[in-house]
């Protein structure tokens, strides 16, 4: 469904951003989903302390249904490496956002 409504939003004129958890074997399903190109893939992957770190600050939490832990076992174990993988542990989002748009053309790049 993602990858539709972004094909949608792409072939009407806008850059369009995808953000979403996929894991394991999901994650060739989804990217093959996508007509239009180029489709960059970045994997953020922040140590398991700066997440647990930046959940505790926020008024919400992304984690209700599973563990942090396990989580990040799931995504270092069974996920494939494609694309950037970029740990972020130690960066802002303003730097994050920099070393993504410096990176992507060389290493996102996914077809």
């Amino acid at each position: 469904m993602a990858a539709k409504v972004s094909d949608m939003y792409y072939e009407a004129g806008f850059s369009v951003v995808v953000q979403d958890t996929y894991l394991g074997k999901e994650v060739h399903s989804f990217l093959q989903a996508f007509k239009s190109k180029p489709v960059y893939y970045i994997t953020l992957n922040p140590n398991i302390g700066s997440v647990i770190e930046r959940e505790r600050r926020r008024n919400k939490t992304g984690y209700t249904t599973w563990d942090v832990k396990p989580l990040h076992e799931v995504l270092i174990n069974e996920n494939p490496k494609v694309g950037l993988w970029l740990d972020s542990s130690n960066m802002t989002p303003e730097e994050t956002v920099e070393e993504i748009i410096k990176r992507a053309e060389s290493e996102a790049r996914f077809m």
